[in-house]
Parts: structure tokens; C-alpha cells; sequence
């Protein structure tokens, strides 16, 4: 049996090659730990890019999100669960298949996410468009007020900031992106996985709030 990978990266797709993009900097761009990959099919039609990227990098691992009674698209809590289901590793990471990941990244959030308290760590994001500004949907993580509104940080409304290494410094957060999400899998224990009533967005929060009432942690 082969040994147990440290992280299973976990990647929902829906179509197009900006998933063999991302799988590129994933297996170019990580030295440490153990990974595996798990790709989860959530292609309404089947548009070649999956196939195109098993052929390129053949160890990855496709799950469906759907059977015959139910066909994909599903959506992302979807796509995560199946994966999530299957993984071999102490550590889940949720990542997006539009996101280009850089040297170190994935050794960082490890050590980030080692205490025993912390579920769940978040990587900073920035837009693939305009480098230099962070990503418009949650890339330093997100809070939520006195009335259960969320925000993120690095963005109000639609303002996106400049990093200037403002959120550098690890902080606890109330929720991660789910699109860049490393997950402790014992904690899962805790709270159940994704609920995949939310076909796209609020699932990560709904998770993260889910390991707050646990006890646990959210860092960024």
C-alpha cells in the first residue's frame, strides 16, 4: 500500500484547461509535504479538459460528483465532499482549479496548521488579473459582524486593496476561502463536511462557523 500522503489537495472541476494550469504549478511549484491529488468531475459536459489533464499528469485521481440519479454539475460543497470522502492525507486542501500556487506554499500552511486547536488556515490570495490586488473573494479570509454579516478582508464593497503585506502576520478569522482552504481531516469528526444545500458560496462559511462551535480555530 502506498504511504499515506501529509496533504490531499482537493480541486472541484467544472470545465475548462485552467485546470491543467493549476495542476502545472501544483506538481512544478511543491517540494513538501506528501501530497496527493484528487480532482473531482463536475463538468456538466464532458469538454475534453479533464481528459487533457489525466493524460498530462496521470497520478491524479478523478472522483464524480454525481451518479446516474444524479448528474453534475452539483456544485462546489459537492465537489469538495466527494473528495474529502476519498482522501488519504492528515490535511485536506480545497483549492480552486483557477488558482497558481508559489514555491513553499503548501509547507507553510502545514506548520501554520499543526497547533492542536486550529482546524482550518488559509494561504493569501491574490487576483490572477491584477497581481499586485488581492483576489475579490475572501484572500485574507473573512470576519463577520454583530448582525452575522460577512466581509472579507482585503475588500469592502467593491474595493479590492493593494497588498502591501497588511495581512502577512497569521491571525485567527472567522471564516476561509474556500477556494484556498487547508482542513485539518480530524477535525471533520467534529462538524460533519460541507453542506452541499449551498451549491456555491456560503459553504465555506457555514463549515468555518461549524468549527468555531467546536472549539476550534480559523487562521489566515
Amino acid at each position: 500500500m502506498a504511504e499515506r500522503p501529509t496533504v490531499s489537495i482537493i480541486i472541484p472541476h467544472h470545465l475548462g484547461d485552467i485546470l491543467s494550469d493549476c495542476l502545472a504549478s501544483i506538481y512544478s511549484r511543491t517540494r513538501e509535504p506528501s501530497f496527493e491529488v484528487i480532482v473531482a468531475d463536475d463538468q456538466p459536459y464532458d469538454d475534453g479538459s479533464l481528459g487533457r489533464a489525466v493524460s498530462r499528469f496521470p497520478e491524479v485521481q478523478v472522483v464524480k460528483t454525481g451518479d446516474d440519479f444524479h448528474k453534475s454539475p452539483r456544485g462546489m460543497g459537492a465537489g469538495c465532499n466527494r473528495g474529502l470522502e476519498v482522501a488519504r492525507g492528515q490535511y485536506a486542501m480545497l483549492l480552486n482549479s483557477d488558482v497558481e500556487v508559489t514555491d513553499n506554499w503548501l509547507a507553510s500552511l502545514v506548520a501554520a496548521a499543526s497547533d492542536e486547536g486550529v482546524a482550518v488556515c488559509q494561504p493569501k490570495v491574490r487576483s490572477m488579473q491584477t497581481r499586485s490586488r488581492f483576489d475579490y473573494g475572501g484572500a485574507a479570509g473573512g470576519m463577520i459582524d454583530v448582525l452575522g454579516f460577512t466581509f472579507c478582508r482585503g475588500r469592502m464593497f467593491d474595493v479590492v486593496e493593494e497588498d502591501h503585506g497588511q495581512y502577512d502576520r497569521s491571525e485567527d478569522i472567522f471564516w476561509a476561502m474556500g477556494g484556498a482552504m487547508l482542513i485539518k481531516m480530524s477535525c471533520l469528526e467534529k462538524t460533519g463536511l460541507m453542506d452541499e444545500d449551498f451549491y456555491m458560496h456560503m459553504e465555506e462559511i457555514d463549515l468555518c462557523w461549524r468549527f468555531h462551535l467546536a472549539g476550534l480555530r480559523v487562521l489566515s
